[in-house]
């Protein structure tokens, strides 16, 4: 017997014929579609946020900005040669890349709520503006399919 498929773009922000980007979770007869990347991005954004109100941990002055890009910028390249067809790519790396993301956004978060002019949160902010911007530019050029 086939289960019926749940698919809300709330969820899984996919379309249907993507749904190999999404983790399909059994609920009672149905599945339901999740984005593979939020599916660990929130819970590590949550996880790192919490353990460090908890911790009542401080700054690591100027790594914390490299700490934020570090976790940042893989998963914007790999969101962003998806998002432009460039490869297929996979779960297991849409799930390495949203817990990295998360947690620095978890981090990036921390300091902001500690200072509203963090510059490792602005930084970010700034970083992951700028790839979906470019990133859907060059979609809507329909230069998404160039070699390379």
């Amino acid at each position: 017997m086939k289960r019926a498929l749940i698919h809300h773009m709330a969820l899984a922000h996919h379309r249907l014929e993507d749904l190999h980007r999404c983790i399909l979770i059994p609920w009672g007869q149905a599945r339901v579609a999740v984005c593979a990347r939020c599916l660990v991005l929130y819970p590590s954004l949550f996880l790192v946020l919490g353990g460090q109100i908890a911790l009542r941990a401080g700054s690591f002055g100027g790594w914390d900005r490299w700490l934020v890009l570090a976790g940042v910028v893989p998963m914007l390249v790999d969101w962003g040669v998806g998002r432009l067809g460039w490869a297929r790519g996979s779960n297991v790396v849409r799930g390495t890349t949203g817990m990295l993301g998360g947690a620095a956004l978890g981090r990036g978060l921390y300091l902001y709520f500690r200072d509203t002019s963090s510059e490792a949160f602005w930084l970010a902010v700034v970083v992951v503006a700028l790839v979906v911007i470019a990133v859907e530019i060059v979609r809507a050029l329909g230069l998404k399919d160039m070699p390379g």
